[in-house]
């Protein structure tokens, strides 16, 4: 699904060519109704996940002497691939109707990092 965002940026156009990746119609676009919104909250839902887990399971890569910088590098690098998009990223999550859930899930991440560090 997000295999595209790097071209596409976070767009409605990103979302048609994940879902004809799929073998889907251009109609199952309709199914996410927030739209590039929803592709951002993915994105972020999943970092947040890996970055969890390797906390959780005690995997994060030791760069540093402290495991609570080590996971915010980590979860840092998760932007990577969509690095020259997430300017975009961030004005459609600090937009009125998304804000809610960006601040949810940020602090679902701040909760994370502080239950494991």
């Amino acid at each position: 699904g997000l295999g595209r965002v790097p071209q596409l940026g976070w767009s409605r156009q990103a979302l048609r060519e994940a879902a004809a990746g799929l073998g889907m119609s251009d109609a199952a676009v309709g199914i996410l109704p927030a739209g590039p919104a929803d592709l951002v909250r993915e994105a972020v839902l999943d970092a947040n996940r890996a970055t969890a887990t390797a906390m959780a399971e005690k995997t994060l890569p030791r760069t540093s002497a402290s495991p609570l910088a080590d996971a915010i590098r980590f979860r840092l690098q998760r932007n990577q691939p969509y690095r020259a998009r997430w300017p975009q990223a961030m004005a459609i999550l600090a937009a009125p109707p998304h804000a809610p859930a960006a601040l949810a899930l940020s602090l679902d991440m701040v909760d994370d990092l502080c239950h494991y560090a």
